[in-house]
């Protein structure tokens, strides 16, 4: 699947592949068939792969709910980024995935609890600005934000240039420089990749 990208490969040839050459040696199908053994087997990285296959239609019939399912399998079993992507998929309901907002929160809450940062920042800009939100959940939130962004996540550098922004907008406290320090933030999610982020 890696398509050349391995060391196995570069270690065989003095020329480095460009992603042309790398995607015609890439075999889908056997990559499959091989993640599908794996997965027989309980590995869990290779259900993860098999969802993304679904999901994506790579080599099979694109199919969400079969995706869904898979991620489902692997999440169940710990898989942080089945979790994060299991959790996507509940939050917003799909065709033939109903909407659970309280599952998805649970997924989400796992997977941030492990680490995931993507997990981190989903549930950091929930609790952040969900009106429903108690103060002890926004401020949650906010942390949930801080910790995405501390794993270079772009969004949450983002989120953290608007919190800030907004605080410069409130604040009459001149000890606090919130405008400079939100500047700082939009650069860096500008610096990371953020869509958001360049078109401000």
């Amino acid at each position: 699947y890696l398509g050349g990208r391995s060391e196995g490969m570069s270690g065989m040839t003095d020329q480095v592949l460009d992603d042309e050459s790398r995607e015609r040696l890439i075999d889908y199908a056997k990559a499959y068939e091989y993640y599908s053994k794996a997965a027989e087997k309980g590995y869990v990285p290779s259900i993860f792969n098999m969802a993304v296959y679904h999901e994506q239609g790579n080599h099979v019939e694109k199919n969400i709910i079969k995706a869904v399912e898979l991620y489902r399998k692997a999440a169940d079993m710990g898989h942080t980024y089945s979790e994060q992507a299991l959790a996507k998929y509940l939050y917003t309901g799909t065709e033939g995935v109903p909407a659970n907002e309280e599952e998805a929160l649970k997924y989400w809450r796992s997977a941030a609890s492990k680490g995931n940062a993507t997990a981190q920042y989903k549930l950091g800009r929930l609790l952040s600005s969900d009106p429903d939100s108690t103060e002890k959940q926004k401020k949650s939130g906010e942390k949930f934000i801080w910790i995405s962004a501390l794993r270079d996540y772009p969004s949450a550098y983002y989120s953290l240039f608007n919190i800030f922004h907004d605080k410069s907008s409130d604040s009459d406290e001149p000890d606090h420089d919130y405008e400079a320090f939100a500047i700082r933030f939009l650069m860096q999610a500008c610096y990371l990749g953020d869509s958001e982020a360049h078109e401000y």
